[in-house]
């Protein structure tokens, strides 16, 4: 939802919006459609909703998603 892209309410910083393709193929579509990895703001927002914030800043949250998308790529490497 477009909403997922707002910052959170309690939010002091802006994040990026910005979503990044990645490499891993979709399941059941023959067009060679890939998905699309959340932006900052989304992946922020997704631990917010779920209460997992922790002691992440939104200074963190770059480096937490550039890490997730790289591991998600490496391992489906190996799966594929």
């Amino acid at each position: 939802s477009p909403h997922s892209n707002l910052p959170a309410p309690f939010q002091s910083n802006s994040l990026s919006t910005n979503r990044v393709s990645s490499n891993i193929p979709k399941g059941g579509t023959d067009d060679g459609a890939t998905w699309t990895y959340p932006s900052p703001q989304m992946f922020y927002n997704s631990l917010a909703r779920k209460n997992k914030l922790g002691d992440t800043t939104e200074d963190d949250i770059e480096s937490v998603v550039a890490l997730h998308n790289n591991m998600n790529e490496k391992t489906w490497y190996k799966v594929l």
